[in-house]
């Protein structure tokens, strides 16, 4: 085997002699090859029609396949239309009713949920960045973490608060539920930006390619904006992002 490894080895015996054991491969050149094609994950991009966004891509792939499972969680599931629909309300109450701007700060606690996923999604549909939370943080760590980002908002679920002791009666932060948004704004529904369910099934190729522009446009972003803040444990100090 040490000759089929090392026999076929494209470094000379004098180079071989001085190189250390950890560094000599135990794979064949062919099983080399092999793992590279494996790997191979390089995708080519139009640079005309380039996605720069996370939610660029969601959106445009809701509206070409709505009716495809987005989400599943034990027994529940949503399509990309149905999900679409769900951050296109929660999206649009941030930047109107709460008045985010492009670049804030949004944490969210909750724990695993399809609420979760919807709120990543509008999040950065609102051009915000995103900050999770850890539903079972103690409440000093939570409140240490949402003061160091200086948000004014967390979006949250009836669960979240329950099982975080945490309470909105600080005046510059605001807890959103985002199961009573999304079933407030379900039930009485006015806004004319917000494409119904069936609108987004009945949705063709070339609507879709105009949804997507309206919606992931809605702030100025470029690929280099934040999306995503994430904190260290804070095991050796204070958490740092």
């Amino acid at each position: 085997m040490l000759q089929q490894l090392f026999g076929s080895s494209s470094l000379n015996s004098a180079t071989l002699k001085q190189t250390p054991i950890c560094e000599l491969s135990i794979l064949l050149p062919y099983e080399i090859n092999l793992l590279k094609q494996i790997n191979q994950t390089r995708v080519e991009f139009d640079n005309d029609n380039c996605i720069q966004c996370i939610h660029h891509e969601f959106i445009r792939k809701a509206i070409l396949h709505p009716q495809k499972v987005c989400i599943a969680l034990d027994e529940q599931s949503l399509t990309y239309g149905e999900v679409l629909y769900y951050v296109q309300i929660l999206s649009l109450y941030l930047i109107e009713q709460c008045k985010v701007e492009s670049g804030d700060i949004i944490c969210q606690l909750m724990d695993r949920s399809i609420e979760m996923v919807i709120g990543i999604l509008a999040i950065l549909t609102s051009g915000c960045s995103y900050c999770p939370l850890n539903v079972n943080d103690p409440p000093m760590r939570l409140h240490s973490l949402i003061d160091d980002t200086k948000t004014k908002y967390v979006l949250t679920h009836t669960r979240g608060i329950t099982q975080t002791s945490l309470n909105d009666n600080d005046q510059l932060l605001k807890f959103i539920n985002v199961e009573a948004i999304l079933l407030e704004k379900q039930l009485n529904s006015s806004n004319s930006n917000v494409n119904d369910v069936g609108s987004i099934f009945n949705s063709g190729e070339t609507r879709a390619t105009t949804m997507c522009h309206l919606l992931s446009s809605i702030q100025n972003l470029t690929e280099n904006s934040i999306a995503y803040i994430i904190f260290t444990s804070g095991s050796t100090g204070k958490p740092k992002a």
